[in-house]
């Protein structure tokens, strides 16, 4: 019918319906892929990845007790007493172990149980120190357990020096050989050193720089002015 009346049917573009207009196709002048992605970005999507690191640390902030929010009067509460513990000098001297509870990554299990048992002559030492009557008074028994502490240390040191006046032909468990010895003395400094000035010392070591018989890292430039190696 269309022939007889002189019409002819246009061909369908691609992706056309027969109902609905044809799709236009894309002009010479309007803009491309490039051109969107050259258009410079807005503040925001500049900055995001410094949005979200603040976020994630606002949000830390806020939840640093457990899942609850805190207010802002508790946050600066917790902030002023973060300042004063940052600023206020310690009161007591421990000049082997690392301030901020590091552990020791060089410490092997062997390590732990030479440690555990020079740890068990301690606390005999310490009882022993409390029961004898030798001190004026009960409260100072913990100067003659550092005294006591001190004949141990020379021991430990005497054999360390043997050993490092005969090394072993294998560099790694010469090594191993003199970290043990490094640490067993540290811990043992660390013990004499706390204990002779008093007990308020060994309750702030514990909070703060931890024990090194407990696995705390030793300052080994420190130790080694102390002794030599």
């Amino acid at each position: 019918m269309l022939a007889q009346s002189g019409l002819t049917r246009s061909p369908l573009l691609p992706n056309s319906h027969p109902m609905l207009p044809p799709t236009a196709a894309p002009n010479a002048g309007s803009p491309t892929d490039s051109s969107v992605q050259d258009k410079p970005q807005s503040y925001y999507e500049r900055n995001k990845v410094q949005r979200r690191d603040y976020q994630r640390r606002y949000a830390a902030d806020r939840h640093s007790m457990g899942r609850r929010k805190m207010s802002k009067k508790n946050i600066e509460l917790k902030r002023r007493k973060l300042r004063e513990e940052r600023t206020c000098p310690s009161v007591y001297t421990n000049v082997l172990p690392y301030s901020n509870r590091v552990y020791d990554p060089e410490r092997t299990t062997l390590m732990a149980m030479d440690e555990a048992e020079v740890q068990q002559s301690c606390k005999e030492l310490r009882s022993a120190a409390r029961d004898s009557g030798e001190c004026e008074s009960a409260g100072e028994w913990w100067l003659k357990y550092a005294e006591d502490v001190r004949h141990l240390l020379d021991e430990h040191l005497v054999q360390a020096r043997k050993d490092i006046a005969s090394p072993k032909d294998v560099p790694l468990a010469q090594y191993r050989l003199l970290h043990t010895h490094r640490r067993i003395i540290a811990g043992l400094h660390q013990e004499i050193e706390l204990y002779s000035q008093d007990l308020e010392a060994v309750h702030q070591a514990r909070e703060t720089t931890g024990f090194i018989f407990d696995g705390a890292r030793v300052k080994k430039r420190v130790f080694r002015k102390i002794y030599g190696f």
